[in-house]
């Protein structure tokens, strides 16, 4: 999951976050220290379900939610060797963790076998598995918290609730009717106006069908980069003289331009993962397109002051990202949101591809985050229960699943109870989103449209953080006078940097 800026109410009292901190004494509390990040509605839940593990075990857990410093706070408690029973473990860092073995080893210790996770999502316990040398294989460090998949969501109300913006779509929809096999329709013109209200270009434009929809064969409707965004441009009302701005888009690097990439045949690292790839074609087509979202679509949300989020919820946003840890939070705003999944866009490469060519050419992030042991904790064997409840038993991804919180970890019953809406929520009903069967063909990762994070394998994410930190301020405000040419030439090397003390902090923390 990804961690959301937003205020967030603690679960515990602020003397709990000084024991985190080694500021109490001696860590003499009876119960198990748990520790984690959660947005609010998350939070709540997990406080629900950690209540069931202790009336059922006996236990008795010290559950402490933290955010926006959450891994400082982490970090300086395992420095001070005070740190909490059971934390959160990015499968990114599982390979420093082990090096300075700062969390138990669940498979040399005995306390995870093969046979327990066998019916887990293969990519989602390889996360945690690390040999001494090489990612995803190899013992087991943590148990996967969720699976996430980080799909491509839009708000049905905005479009098919609104005959203004149904028939601004309709002389681009193709109708094989009316238009002829899809490759020799060539679309009709679409005048583009910037915020002013001033024309500023005219596109062929020609849309494969409707957002969330299937075409007739079945097929999930892939829209390409420039069909994306001039889909995002006709559902906005963004203009100076809008009465209610509606805006097409309001993506952001570290998490939606992944999906840009991939969708171009592109990667963020090569040789190994020990080389940035800025530089290359497919990296920086992707990146101009997505950017185009604002120069050349005025599709997205710039100048706004108020986050994706805010504006997605409120109704005021056509198309935005949903985590599965976002479909909780998002299917409590039934008034303004009804949101529908659908594959994020892929390379303008394929403009004249049928959609049954580009069902594989989209990819989305697949993610997670790990309950680890802490090493120094007195009570593995009460950690260990409390991970595998949360994390394995059939009673705990139920409740999780129910409560909106995430896909189920175990793989058969994704498949089963949850793609057949056999688990519906407290109240009864069946859970949104209806269209479950993208996250699935999102969490076959390599063998279906996942994607593992950018940051995952390599021994830290600050080359990638070096290479978007000034990226926003100077690349979508096309005043800067930035290219993404001129941008990758500035920061690549920079980044590059970065990764080299990252490989070399490796080797050191190896010996």
């Amino acid at each position: 999951m990804k961690l959301i800026k937003k205020t967030i109410a603690l679960f515990v009292v602020f003397i709990s976050l000084f024991s985190i901190l080694g500021l109490t004494a001696c860590n003499k509390s009876d119960k198990l220290r748990v520790f984690v990040f959660a947005q609010s509605h998350e939070a709540a839940i997990y406080s629900e379900l950690i209540k069931n593990f202790e009336q059922e075990t006996g236990i008795k857990v010290e559950f402490t939610v933290e955010e926006e410093n959450y891994f400082d706070l982490l970090n300086s408690s395992l420095q001070t060797q005070t740190a909490a029973d059971v934390f959160y473990v990015r499968p990114g860092d599982v390979r420093a963790h082990a090096n300075q073995k700062t969390v138990v080893n669940l498979t040399e210790s005995g306390l995870i076998t093969e046979d327990d996770v066998k019916d887990i999502w293969k990519q989602a316990i390889d996360f945690f598995r690390y040999d001494g040398t090489n990612n995803n294989q190899g013992d087991i460090y943590a148990l996967p918290k969720d699976y996430s998949q980080y799909v491509l969501g839009f708000n049905s109300k905005l479009i098919f609730d609104n005959e203004n913006v149904l028939a601004k779509l309709e002389p681009y929809i193709y109708d094989q009717e009316t238009h002829g096999a899809w490759e020799n329709w060539q679309g009709n013109d679409l005048i583009i106006k910037n915020r002013q209200g001033v024309e500023v270009g005219t596109y062929k434009v020609k849309l494969p069908g409707l957002p969330g929809q299937k075409d007739a064969d079945g097929n999930d409707i892939v829209f390409t980069y420039d069909e994306f965004g001039a889909l995002a441009y006709l559902c906005s009302n963004n203009t100076a003289d809008a009465l209610k701005p509606v805006y097409g888009t309001a993506f952001w690097e570290d998490m939606c331009l992944m999906a840009y990439v991939w969708g171009n045949g592109g990667e963020f690292l090569k040789d190994n993962n020990t080389k940035v790839n800025f530089d290359s074609p497919e990296f920086k087509q992707a990146y101009s397109a997505f950017l185009e979202l604002n120069s050349k679509w005025y599709a997205h949300a710039i100048g706004s002051t108020k986050t994706g989020y805010e504006l997605f919820t409120e109704g005021t946003l056509v198309f935005y990202p949903v985590g599965t840890w976002d479909i909780g939070y998002f299917n409590t705003y039934t008034n303004t949101l009804d949101y529908v999944l659908m594959p994020w866009p892929c390379s303008n490469a394929y403009k004249n591809s049928s959609m049954a060519d580009r069902q594989d050419k989209w990819k989305a992030r697949v993610d997670s985050v790990g309950y680890g042991i802490y090493s120094g904790s007195k009570k593995k064997d009460q950690a260990i229960q409390f991970i595998k409840y949360l994390s394995l038993s059939e009673e705990g991804q139920q409740f999780l699943v129910q409560s909106g919180a995430q896909i189920p970890n175990i793989e058969s019953m994704a498949k089963g109870a949850y793609l057949s809406n056999q688990i519906k929520n407290k109240d009864g009903q069946i859970l949104e989103p209806e269209n479950k069967q993208l996250l699935l063909d999102v969490a076959a990762a390599e063998e279906g449209n996942g994607h593992v994070g950018t940051t995952v394998y390599t021994y830290n994410d600050e080359w990638f953080s070096e290479f978007f930190t000034g990226a926003a301020a100077k690349l979508w405000d096309t005043s800067a006078g930035y290219t993404v040419e001129s941008y990758v030439a500035e920061y690549a090397p920079k980044a590059q940097n970065k990764l080299n003390e990252a490989i070399e902090l490796e080797q050191d923390q190896k010996q």
